[in-house]
């Protein structure tokens, strides 16, 4: 059976009312980029209106956290399928209608639960995998660290409501998350070899840690995107490079573990690093 993206995916984007600033810029990457974009698309606000042709607003109320505003909007639409987008990624080039298609209709086959549809540097999950041979999607082993994240993923919906609580950050979700899928055992993939040069989304970093990132910047000057810069401070060269250096670092870590000790070892080993005391916090 065949997925109409069009008609039976709803694409769905949480956001707080202090990131007021970005949505038109937001959307309109979305317009422009993604054509053949489903018919259900909704903003999910505090109290602020926003308005748009292609995207309803959905208020879910004041001082919630990540979690409420995402299970607000998941319960709100009836689909059977929604792809969550992040009010800070905006799309920086065209959606690959051809890749999304084929990801989201092996996601039905193969009854996934979750596809990861961002091709992501340094993805720790696929260090504790088997080699990719050249699949278009690839199991997400349980266990990984991070084996489910909020940027552009492909949900079925019972499942979305299933696994993620209220009152949770979206940090907390990708981390506590990745530990609650021992308890009911969801499919969970990511991009293969063969989709993984042609992702169906390629997005841009605007906003670290409440500050503008550089490329988010260099992104709204050359695509003549209006924002407020004096908003929020720049992020520092300095922790551009820290995080950039972490993240290869960790990446690198896991790498050697595995080879040293073995995937088996390496799952073993994580356990231990994601315990209280000693888990790494990104």
């Amino acid at each position: 059976m065949t997925i109409n993206i069009k008609e039976e995916v709803a694409f769905l984007v949480p956001s707080f009312d202090a990131m007021r600033d970005i949505w038109p810029l937001y959307v309109t990457s979305i317009k422009e980029n993604w054509t053949d974009r489903p018919k259900v698309m909704c903003l999910g606000t505090e109290k602020a209106d926003f308005e748009d042709d292609a995207f309803c607003t959905i208020k879910t109320g004041s001082n919630l956290k990540y979690s409420d505003i995402v299970l607000s909007l998941a319960q709100a639409v009836k689909n059977d399928w929604i792809i969550l987008g992040v009010d800070d990624f905006p799309l920086k080039s065209h959606v690959n209608t051809n890749s999304l298609r084929l990801a989201v209709n092996l996601a039905a086959a193969n009854k996934a639960d979750f596809v990861n549809l961002l091709n992501m540097p340094f993805e720790i999950a696929s260090i504790f995998e088997e080699v990719d041979t050249g699949s278009e999607l690839v199991p997400i082993q349980h266990g990984s660290p991070y084996s489910i994240a909020l940027g552009m993923g492909l949900w079925r919906r019972e499942s979305l409501l299933k696994l993620i609580k209220p009152s949770m950050t979206a940090w907390e979700i990708e981390r506590a998350g990745s530990d609650r899928i021992e308890s009911f055992k969801p499919r969970l993939y990511r991009l293969g070899m063969v989709l993984k040069d042609q992702p169906p989304f390629q997005c841009v970093n605007l906003i670290q840690s409440k500050k503008w990132t550089r490329e988010g910047i260099e992104y709204c000057t050359n695509n003549n995107h209006i924002v407020d810069i004096n908003s929020r401070s720049l992020e520092p060269k300095v922790r551009e490079v820290v995080v950039s250096a972490y993240q290869t670092l960790r990446f690198l870590f896991f790498s050697v573990a595995k080879s040293v000790i073995g995937l088996k070892g390496l799952k073993y080993f994580n356990k231990i690093v994601k315990s209280e005391r000693v888990k790494f916090r990104n």
